[in-house]
């Protein structure tokens, strides 16, 4: 504390690249396919279409940004005023169709039925924006101290989301999904609070 205040923050910046590897049995240099005969084989160089495999690196959609910052100040009178801002980009997320072209069984891929191909994280998650503040009062009685305490989570009630709908089929593309637990998400909250030192 200097001069009945101090501040602070933080900013991270982040990039996780993840590889979208061939489907190789052990020892295949190729994909498996069959000869005329139907017999299986690894050695034939085979092009697989870019939703199966893109055997390349590509940047995840894991949050890349994230900005923290904090601030104390004593104005006086026994009072304590004190906030946190926080700011996280929440990343990108790829849709899916919702239509199994390949008729695989597996829900979930990239491929439209018309053939294009969803882009990797060509849905961009709405940032996480929150300010918590706490004001603090502290009354002498003696050698003891009480603290009145007033704190609220989400001052301005910002909705933030955690989970969307990603199957591009749905009517409900883009909304979403469900409400997330984790306190970050939560809308405002005041809570009260004594503490005593004696």
């Amino acid at each position: 504390m200097s001069h009945r205040w101090q501040a602070s923050g933080t900013y991270a910046l982040d990039g996780l690249w993840s590889f979208d590897t061939l489907p190789l049995n052990p020892g295949c240099q190729y994909p498996t396919t069959l000869t005329a005969a139907g017999q299986p084989v690894c050695n034939v160089p085979i092009q697989l279409a870019p939703d199966v495999s893109e055997n390349a690196y590509y940047l995840s959609g894991a949050q890349r940004n994230r900005l923290t910052a904090n601030g104390i100040w004593e104005p006086g009178y026994g009072f304590q005023l004190s906030a946190v801002y926080l700011f996280g980009d929440q990343g990108k997320a790829t849709p899916n169709s919702g239509v199994d072209v390949r008729q695989t069984g597996a829900g979930g891929a990239r491929l439209r039925q018309n053939g294009t191909l969803i882009e990797r994280n060509s849905f961009d998650i709405p940032a996480i924006q929150r300010v918590d503040l706490r004001v603090m009062r502290r009354f002498a009685i003696g050698r003891t101290r009480i603290d009145g305490i007033l704190e609220v989570f989400n001052l301005f009630d910002r909705a933030n989301y955690g989970s969307f709908v990603l199957n591009e089929s749905s009517s409900s593309f883009g909304t979403p999904s469900a409400a997330n637990l984790n306190v970050a998400y939560g809308p405002r909250v005041l809570q009260l609070g004594v503490r005593a030192t004696f």
